[in-house]
């Protein structure tokens, strides 16, 4: 058998001519290796470039930066906002209380004043207004004002026209001890007895004749008809002496033989203060009634200032005559519980406000 060679010519065809020789035919058996890839030819180019990879940081750099000063901005805001808030509900709240015991200040008491010992007030008179001007504590460099309000507890309860029939009625032979020790009620028919006093109160007893008036603190009671003011109360109101104690001066047996009948009538009464306590980390407005322990007014309240305007249309913060006092013009400045996150500073909040004591100035166009 004879075998031809592939590079052997072709044979003439049959017009004789002959073909070209034919390029080389060459066939190369292709192997792929493990990774299944056909090898022999080069493999195609992958992953990124540092100019790519340098890119893609950078936004992603700058993404986390605008969502961190986002988080950031977001933060400081609600720290803002808390802190003016607290702050704006501690003075509002500390601002309510004053205004309402100074709208009925004086209610029931003369406007004249009533006489009290010199040891309760230097002064021995006390006005339905009694202003104390920079008698607090200083904070940050500023004074303080202290304040004494004096008013009917039923003014509170909108009672005040229905007065008589919740007075006490201290009438009738003997009633007024002459030494200020105590008093006898009458507590027939409708009238309220002891039971429903409590040793703290303060009593207004004023006669029906002369309209004199003299404090009494409640020290205890004995019985339904007896209430006792014994010397040495946290006040020091009582004074337990048939010479000097105002609420003895009222016995008719000062002038009177024993028997003779008293006429007079006694109401519950609230001697109310404010004042500035500096003595803790924090200012605080303290609210005290009839020498109570005081409470907590307004948490973080820095300054309490107090201008009066007075019946001849002028203004004081401390008037000669608090007798004329006919409105109150309060200033509180109030700061936030804990600094800004920002700069370490307190976020303060001042609130004006003026409230008039009516009670004074019909009492005063009255004669009373």
């Amino acid at each position: 058998m004879r075998v031809h060679s592939l590079f052997a010519k072709f044979p003439p065809d049959r017009r004789g001519a002959r073909h070209a020789s034919p390029a080389p035919f060459c066939r190369t058996a292709w192997r792929t290796g493990g990774g299944g890839r056909a090898q022999g030819r080069p493999a195609p180019a992958g992953g990124f470039t540092v100019i790519e990879l340098m890119m893609v940081l950078t936004i992603i750099l700058l993404i986390f930066v605008g969502a961190f000063s986002m988080f950031d901005g977001s933060t400081l805001s609600g720290d803002v906002t808390q802190n003016v808030a607290d702050a704006n509900e501690n003075v509002r709240a500390a601002m309510t209380f004053m205004m309402r015991d100074f709208s009925v200040s004086g209610a029931e008491i003369t406007v004249g004043g009533i006489a009290v010992p010199a040891a309760f007030l230097p002064g021995r008179v006390l006005y339905p207004v009694m202003p104390f001007y920079e008698q607090g504590p200083t904070v940050n460099g500023q004074l303080t004002d202290h304040v004494m309000i004096v008013y009917n507890q039923m003014a509170l309860e909108g009672l005040d026209s229905e007065q008589s029939a919740r007075a006490y009625q201290v009438n009738g032979p003997n009633a007024i001890d002459p030494a200020g020790g105590s008093v006898v009620l009458n507590t027939s028919g409708s009238n309220p007895t002891a039971i429903t006093l409590s040793a703290g109160d303060v009593l207004l007893v004023k006669t029906n004749t002369t309209s004199t008036t003299a404090l009494g603190y409640v020290t205890g009671t004995g019985g339904t008809t007896t209430v006792n003011f014994a010397a040495g109360d946290p006040l020091q109101l009582n004074q337990v002496d048939p010479a000097a104690s105002p609420l003895g001066a009222l016995s008719c047996r000062r002038t009177q033989p024993s028997g003779c009948v008293d006429q007079a009538v006694a109401i519950k009464v609230s001697i109310v203060q404010y004042y500035i306590d500096d003595r803790g980390p924090n200012p605080v407005l303290m609210r005290q009634v009839n020498g109570a322990d005081p409470t907590q007014l307004g948490l973080n309240i820095e300054n309490l200032k107090i201008t009066y305007s007075l019946s001849d249309n002028t203004t004081s913060p401390d008037p000669a005559a608090p007798a004329n006092i006919r409105q109150a013009n309060i200033f509180l400045l109030g700061r936030s519980g804990r600094k800004a996150a920002q700069d370490q500073t307190y976020y303060r909040i001042p609130l004006r406000c003026q409230v008039a004591t009516r009670n004074l100035a019909y009492a005063a166009a009255a004669g009373g």
